[in-house]
């Protein structure tokens, strides 16, 4: 299939024309488009550039289809600068915020969002710089080489992370991270 999808490219590349083409699977639309469409029950939900996708999804739909492990979600309420998860769990804030948003979403039902590598310990982090700090639960672990993805939750929420084998958390232990503000959704 890798073998078929660089001799498709080269194909393309060596013809110059506009190709069409139609999958279902993810990584051969990210690594072969220069344009995609992505459909919600025949519904055209975003066209742009893999990047633009990956990095600026319009909407939930978008934004959890593309990415693998999928972005995570937490529904919550804000008020008064903080994030109240809707399970009642502990607020959540942004630390060293320095915009002010209270007023276009005071009382909103919004949904935190995050891509599991966005997410770095918090050793990683400066300190002067905005974030959202997070702890939960480790469920699992999955060692691929360069990273491993940590499954856990947050309450009732899923979570996954990616993150050094290095800082590879125990199973049931409680694994605090920082989401730096410009990897928020």
């Amino acid at each position: 299939r890798v073998t078929m999808r660089g001799e498709l490219l080269q194909i393309h590349r060596r013809i110059g024309a506009t190709t069409i083409y139609v999958t279902h699977d993810q990584t051969e639309a990210m690594t072969m488009a220069d344009r995609i469409v992505v459909m919600d029950e025949g519904v055209v939900q975003q066209i742009g550039s893999p990047r633009e996708l990956y990095f600026a999804p319009k909407n939930r739909f978008v934004a959890g289809f593309i990415g693998e492990p999928p972005m995570n979600f937490i529904p919550c309420t804000y008020r008064n600068g903080k994030l109240y998860p809707d399970d009642g769990n502990a607020a959540l804030y942004i630390k060293n915020f320095k915009r002010d948003i209270s007023s276009y979403y005071e009382g909103r039902k919004v949904d935190l969002g995050f891509r599991p590598e966005a997410a770095v310990t918090l050793n990683m982090v400066d300190k002067d710089e905005e974030y959202i700090e997070l702890e939960f639960k480790v469920m699992l672990t999955e060692l691929l080489g360069d990273n491993v993805n940590v499954y856990g939750e947050y309450n009732s929420h899923k979570i996954i992370v990616k993150v050094s084998p290095y800082d590879t958390p125990k199973i049931d232990s409680y694994f605090r991270v920082a989401i730096p503000a410009n990897c928020i959704y």
